[in-house]
């Protein structure tokens, strides 16, 4: 289990007082000593002293910078998923508007589609046909009126693929 204790002053100060050359900062970190001395410009770490680094100051200071770049990349990333969603979104709410638009409500639909059905009952009932083949016929026309008003929403939001 890792000791979390804070380090007695002490041993601060010899952590502090401890310069390690910036080959071995380098190799830890995996930059080159062109990348120090700009983060020591740039004030993240400390300067070094005849090329060697503080070793606690400079290695608190890559950990702060590199906390902070996993953060804003951290940030950068919620942002564009944000945006997606956004987009996505906003894509979504246009088919609905679209399909909406082209919806018939049922009491519509019978409006439109009774004068056609009545006439087509005249027609059956003119043809001379038997009862029983009327009856037949009437409910295969009530069962394609049916199918037609309860599939028609799906039908169009299909077509429209």
């Amino acid at each position: 289990m890792e000791d979390r204790r804070p380090m007695s002053t002490s041993a601060e100060q010899a952590t502090e007082q401890h310069l390690v050359a910036a080959a071995v900062i380098c190799r830890l970190f995996e930059y080159d000593e062109r990348r120090l001395r700009q983060l020591a410009a740039e004030g993240v770490i400390p300067t070094a002293q005849r090329g060697k680094y503080p070793l606690g100051a400079t290695i608190q200071g890559l950990a702060r910078h590199l906390k902070g770049l996993a953060h804003r990349k951290s940030e950068t990333l919620k942002q564009k998923q944000e945006a997606k969603l956004d987009k996505e979104l906003r894509k979504l709410d246009i088919e609905i508007g679209e399909m909406e638009s082209s919806l018939v409500s049922v009491e519509e639909m019978t409006t439109r589609l009774s004068p056609g059905l009545v006439a087509m009952r005249q027609v059956i009932l003119g043809a001379g046909m038997q009862p029983g083949d009327r009856d037949a016929l009437f409910a295969s026309l009530q069962k394609i009126l049916e199918d037609c008003l309860t599939s028609s929403s799906g039908t169009k939001a299909e077509s429209g693929k």
